[in-house]
């Protein structure tokens, strides 16, 4: 199963909430389905300890996308699955999270909570995971920006998260 791409944040959110059944408006009020970027980043590493192993594991391969068209290879064929399940977390798409996205959010007192989230609006929305379109440094496991949530593209989509059954 591949990511959805070609969706601005306000499209992917919205979906995360009607998927979850939440269906209100994507205006915050309502509980948002797309990971954080603490989350991404944790289902992300799957069974490695060290994100920056892995990141060591990808760029020693020398793998690389060069607009051969899509869908763009995985991560998969490299590692297999996370401990979590999950493929295809860097390499493939960048992929919207709910974060606001503030670049000094690790560093701030905000980052010393579980699951640390950017909620102050910023104008900009945190987006993780990369893509082989561009530079292989972009594709680390802990490499994070923003973009204007309005953006589309062939190479940004998401994922949504869920609650777990207790």
């Amino acid at each position: 199963m591949q990511p959805v791409v070609m969706v601005s944040w306000y499209a992917a959110d919205a979906y995360s909430r009607w998927a979850n059944g939440h269906d209100g408006a994507a205006d915050g009020s309502e509980r948002s389905y797309l990971p954080t970027e603490a989350q991404w980043e944790y289902a992300a590493a799957g069974a490695f300890d060290e994100t920056e192993r892995v990141d060591a594991e990808i760029h020693g391969r020398g793998e690389t996308y060069e607009l051969a068209g899509l869908p763009l290879p995985a991560v998969q064929q490299m590692f297999g699955q996370s401990r979590f399940g999950l493929r295809h977390m860097s390499g493939t798409i960048w992929h919207w999270c709910r974060d606001w996205f503030s670049p000094k959010l690790y560093s701030s007192k905000a980052a010393t909570r579980h699951d640390p989230v950017a909620e102050v609006e910023t104008g900009v929305r945190s987006e993780r995971g990369g893509s082989w379109v561009g530079p292989i440094e972009l594709c680390r496991l802990s490499y994070r920006r923003g973009r204007n949530p309005d953006a589309r593209g062939r190479c940004l989509g998401f994922r949504c998260v869920g609650d777990v059954p207790s």
